[in-house]
C-alpha cells in the first residue's frame, strides 16, 4: 500500500516512542543511537514489531539524527548510507510484510545563516544525502523542526529525490516553534511546497499540543499527524519519567481527533500499550473535515491572504550592487504608508546577488515579498532562498519554478 493510499483512509495510525523503548530494553544507545541499525537490528525491530502488532500502519526508522552534519558531531558520519539503508531493510526484511516504512528525518542541530553557521546549499546537501540512502522508503517523515526555514530547506531535498513522498512535523513550546515560526504558517508553507501531509509531535502531550493542532487544521487541507509525548516529562528519582498511562493518554487523544487530527501516533514516553489504546480509539471513526484554504503570502512569522496583500504593495526596486540597508531604509518607509507586502523589482540584480541579499536580510524586511523578475534564473533565485511563500511576476515564462517553489504566479506582469 502506497503511503497516497494510507493518508486517504478516515483516521490512520503511527508507531510511538523509540528512544523509551531502547531504555526500558537496557541497550546503551551511546551518542548515536542510530548505530543500533547496524550493531542490533533485531533490538530495533524488536520494538517496531511491537508497534505493529499494536495496532500502527506505519513505522518510524530509527534514523531521526542520521544526517551528515548530525553525524559528524558523533564521528559517524562514513556511515551515514549503511545507517539508513540497514534501518529500512529492518522493516523490510523482519517486519510483517506490507508494514509502511517512514525514514525518519530530524533537524541537524545547527541554523541557517545569519543565525547558524549553515549556507542553504549545505544544508540542502545534507538532507539530500540522507534522502538518497533511504530513498527506498515509503515516506520522507521530516519531523521534530524546530525551525520553518530548515524544514523547507529539507522539503526542497526531497522534492529533488525521485518522487518519495515526503512529510513534515514540527515541534512547538508556548505556541511557537524554537524560531518563532507559528502553526498556522507551518502548515501552510508545508501544503504550499507539495507535502503529502502535515503534523506536529513532542512538544508536549495531548493537553498542549490541542491549539497548535486548531491552529494548523484551520490553515491547511493536507491530512494532518499528531504525536505527542506521553504528557510534559517530569523527573523522579533522577529518572525522566511521563504521567500519562496509555487509556488517560488516548482519552485525551480524542480531543485531538476531535479537533481535525487524521493520523495519530507518539512519541517520548509512548510505548506499544499506548499505540494499541489509540487503535481502539480510532476504530470506525469518520474522517475529519478539511477546510478550503484561500491562497496566502507568507514570511516565516505571519500570513496575510493575497488578494489583501497585492491590494497594498510597496516597491523597492534593486539592482546590481544594491546595498541591503539601504534597501532596508526604504522598506522602513512602508511602515508608514501602512503596506501590505513588498515588491521587489530584482532590475539587473545578478541572481548571486539576490541570494546573498535575501540570506542576509530577509527577515528584516518584515512584511511577506512579491518579486518582480526580468529572468527566470532571477526569480529561481528569489524563491529559492525565500523562506516564506511568496509571489512572483516575471518577463519569462516562470510558472513551473513559482509552482515548484510553493509560490504565486501572476504572470509576466502584475
Amino acid at each position: 500500500m502506497p503511503f497516497s493510499d494510507l493518508t486517504k483512509k478516515p483516521r490512520f495510525l503511527f508507531d510511538g516512542g523509540m528512544g523509551t523503548m531502547l531504555q526500558a530494553s537496557g541497550i546503551e544507545t551511546g551518542e548515536c543511537p542510530e548505530l543500533l541499525n547496524l550493531t542490533h537490528p533485531e533490538a530495533i525491530a524488536a520494538i517496531q514489531r511491537q508497534y505493529v502488532e499494536a495496532g500502527a500502519m506505519i513505522v518510524e526508522t530509527n534514523t531521526l539524527g542520521a544526517n551528515a552534519i548530525k553525524l559528524e558531531k558523533s564521528g559517524c558520519q562514513p556511515q551515514l548510507e549503511a545507517i539508513n539503508a540497514a534501518a529500512l531493510a529492518i522493516i523490510r526484511d523482519r517486519l510483517p510484510a506490507g508494514t509502511l516504512a517512514a525514514l525518519s528525518i530530524g533537524p541537524t542541530g545547527d541554523f541557517l545563516e545569519p543565525y547558524g553557521s549553515l549556507t542553504l546549499d549545505a544544508l540542502y546537501a545534507a538532507y539530500a544525502a540522507q534522502m538518497q540512502s533511504g530513498r527506498s522508503a515509503d515516506v520522507f517523515y521530516i519531523e521534530t523542526q524546530c525551525d520553518l526555514a530548515e524544514a523547507r530547506v529539507a522539503m526542497l531535498a526531497a522534492k529533488g529525490c525521485g518522487g518519495t513522498p515526503y512529510v513534515a512535523s514540527f515541534t512547538f513550546e508556548n505556541g511557537r516553534t524554537l524560531m518563532g515560526n507559528p502553526p498556522e504558517v507551518c502548515a501552510y508553507l508545508t501544503q504550499a511546497l507539495g507535502a503529502s501531509a502535515v503534523g506536529v509531535n513532542c512538544s508536549g502531550g495531548p493537553e498542549e499540543l490541542l491549539p497548535i493542532v486548531q491552529a494548523m487544521r484551520a490553515a491547511t487541507s493536507l491530512p494532518l499527524i499528531v504525536q505527542p509525548n506521553a504528557g510534559l516529562p517530569q523527573v523522579v528519582d533522577g529518572k525522566t519519567c511521563f504521567p500519562f498511562a496509555p487509556e488517560p493518554m488516548a482519552q485525551r487523544m480524542q480531543d485531538i481527533l476531535a479537533a481535525g487530527a487524521d493520523g495519530i501516533g507518539g512519541c517520548c514516553g509512548t510505548t506499544p500499550a499506548h499505540i494499541a489504546a489509540m487503535a481502539h480509539l480510532i476504530e470506525g471513526m469518520p474522517a475529519p473535515a478539511h477546510p478550503a484554504v484561500a491562497p496566502q503570502l507568507t514570511t516565516k512569522r505571519s500570513l496575510l491572504p493575497l488578494d489583501q496583500a497585492l491590494a497594498r504593495p510597496f516597491t523597492i526596486r534593486c539592482a546590481a550592487g544594491s546595498d541591503l540597508y539601504d534597501l532596508l531604509d526604504e522598506a522602513m518607509e512602508a511602515q508608514d504608508e501602512e503596506a501590505a507586502c513588498l515588491l521587489l523589482e530584482l532590475g539587473d540584480m545578478p541572481p548571486e546577488e539576490i541570494a546573498s541579499l535575501l540570506a542576509e536580510g530577509q527577515d528584516m524586511f518584515k512584511l511577506p515579498l512579491v518579486f518582480s523578475a526580468p529572468t527566470a534564473a532571477q526569480a529561481e533565485a528569489a524563491l529559492r532562498a525565500y523562506h516564506g511563500v511568496a509571489a512572483l511576476a516575471c518577463a519569462e515564462d516562470a510558472a513551473p519554478i513559482a509552482a515548484y517553489y510553493g509560490a504565486h504566479w501572476l504572470g509576466a506582469h502584475l
